[in-house]
């Protein structure tokens, strides 16, 4: 998978990953280096971006490779309350979702595998 919020991204943490990948692939803007989880990507898996100081988040991009997971919940996280929105791969197959958001102050943003399916 790869991650672009368009930003600066200080810091990557995962729930697992496969052997040979890196959590920072994930924001390296190298198409061919990449970070899967252990095992099957699926519902439970996640990662979270650290931003560093507090940073405006208007949009992003998630690439993945492969697999069958569908939904993405995303949780923003600006050091007092957090909000969160669930974001979906295109239905037709897609495997780059793109989407904007409001304007979102945050220090942290993490990505939650939802559902998976066909």
């Amino acid at each position: 998978a790869q991650v672009d919020l368009g930003i600066h991204v200080r810091q990557v943490a995962v729930s697992s990953r496969a052997a040979g990948t890196r959590p920072l692939h994930l924001v390296d803007g190298r198409p061919k280096t990449t970070w899967r989880p252990k095992g099957r990507a699926g519902v439970g898996e996640w990662l979270e971006l650290e931003l560093g100081p507090q940073q405006v988040i208007t949009g992003l991009e998630v690439t993945k490779r492969g697999g069958a997971l569908r939904d993405l919940e995303l949780t923003f996280d600006d050091g007092e309350a957090g909000r969160r929105t669930t974001l979906s791969f295109p239905s037709e197959g897609g495997d780059v979702l793109r989407a904007t958001v409001p304007p979102t102050a945050a220090t942290t943003v993490k990505l939650t595998g939802k559902t998976v399916g066909p």
